[in-house]
């Protein structure tokens, strides 16, 4: 039987002779109490992996490596997950052994086999044979894509989205980078702002390259002229749940499409009463669908701009299909783009009106909102001057 889903993960890019076979190990969800008693030396373990809510907030990331480290020859790693979607992420790869991620059908399968296997006292003939050849490509570059609306001033607000993406990469982050166009499209045609609007479509989020590092590193002025970043990743996408009723195969939970999107975490990283205020706004006028507090963590594309120790802000999400072949963008609603573009349109337009000083204020600052209503951009009235 050949797992169809078989994802090879970073590492492991040779393997003596070309191929491995070795007998079997379920090592459970890697906890101490999984592997008590149990011996992976030599062994391919295989582990199980329950994304909560996504592969991003995984328990069992960083279990390969350990699995490796006590003697395994190699980590099959059983997502979990709706379907047998492919998935990658260097978190659950296993440094120099042979790493794969398979999906959920392909997961069941290996884990009844096994199961069965030890049931009728035969678990020791259960092998796994793996191979694993890769090609390097050299001389390929990326680069940062950059356009400028010129403020009355040289200060700058940041809007920032990665373009780089996995598979299709339909939330991921083909969602934030529409939106930045959309933006940059509607600023373009307002009255000239008080601040330079800087958009920056980054390309080295995934992997080695451009990104805002190299943005920021090739341009140190940045430092002394950015008011605030603003980043756009994973900004809309449907949710998807598990259901009340099993498969009919008994794979697991029927995995169902909400007709909802999945919620945002907001953050802020100077939790500067002012933005979180502004925030507040986005589920309130914009009906975007955000987590009811904000918090001060911005993971993400946002990691690259920290060196300029300016204010940064974001709302993402990491769905059932994170980094997966899932990630499609048929699953991306054109009204969750719409409230997403509207609601960000709205943040700038405010930021840059109000005083600088209220966008660095930090946690605590005494303030006092002033945001009366929530603009013309949230009537839902279709214009060409709307985003």
């Amino acid at each position: 039987m050949t797992l169809q889903s078989a994802f090879p993960q970073p590492g492991g890019a040779t393997i003596p002779g070309g191929s491995l076979t070795a007998p079997v190990v379920f090592a459970g969800r890697g906890t101490d109490a999984d592997l008590a008693g149990r011996d992976v030396k030599g062994k391919i373990a295989v582990v199980h992996i329950r994304p909560e809510p996504s592969l991003f907030g995984s328990a069992e990331q960083g279990v390969a490596g350990r699995m490796v480290d006590r003697g395994a020859v190699g980590v099959i790693n059983a997502v979990e997950g709706p379907g047998n979607a492919l998935y990658f992420d260097t978190r659950f790869a296993c440094g120099k052994a042979p790493c794969f991620m398979v999906g959920g059908q392909d997961g069941w399968f290996l884990e009844q086999v096994i199961g069965k296997a030890a049931g009728a006292g035969v678990l020791d003939r259960l092998k796994i044979n793996v191979g694993l050849s890769s090609d390097e490509k050299s001389g390929l570059t990326s680069a940062n894509g950059v356009a400028i609306i010129p403020g009355q001033s040289g200060k700058r607000i940041i809007l920032n989205a990665h373009a780089d993406g996995y598979f299709q990469g339909g939330d991921d982050n083909a969602s934030g980078l529409a939106v930045l166009v959309g933006l940059a499209r509607y600023l373009a045609r307002q009255p000239q702002p008080r601040h330079t609007l800087m958009f920056v479509a980054s390309g080295g989020h995934h992997g080695p390259g451009n990104g805002p590092a190299s943005l920021v590193a090739a341009h140190p002025e940045l430092k002394d002229d950015t008011l605030l970043v603003l980043n756009l990743e994973h900004v809309a996408y449907l949710d998807v749940v598990r259901g009340k009723t099993r498969a009919v195969n008994n794979t697991g939970m029927v995995w169902e499409t909400s007709v909802t999107e999945s919620a945002k975490a907001v953050g802020v990283t100077n939790e500067s009463p002012f933005l979180i205020d502004l925030w507040s706004r986005a589920p309130r006028c914009y009906g975007v669908a955000t987590y009811q507090s904000a918090g001060a963590g911005v993971p993400g594309d946002l990691g690259g701009y920290r060196t300029l120790g300016v204010p940064m802000t974001q709302m993402i999400q990491s769905g059932t299909f994170y980094h997966s072949s899932g990630d499609v963008y048929e699953a991306v609603p054109a009204e969750g783009l719409e409230r997403a573009a509207r609601f960000h349109a709205f943040l700038i337009e405010q930021v840059d009106r109000a005083a600088d000083a209220l966008v660095t204020a930090g946690k605590g600052t005494p303030y006092k909102s002033t945001l009366l209503d929530c603009g013309s951009l949230a009537t839902g009235t279709r214009s060409s001057q709307q985003p």
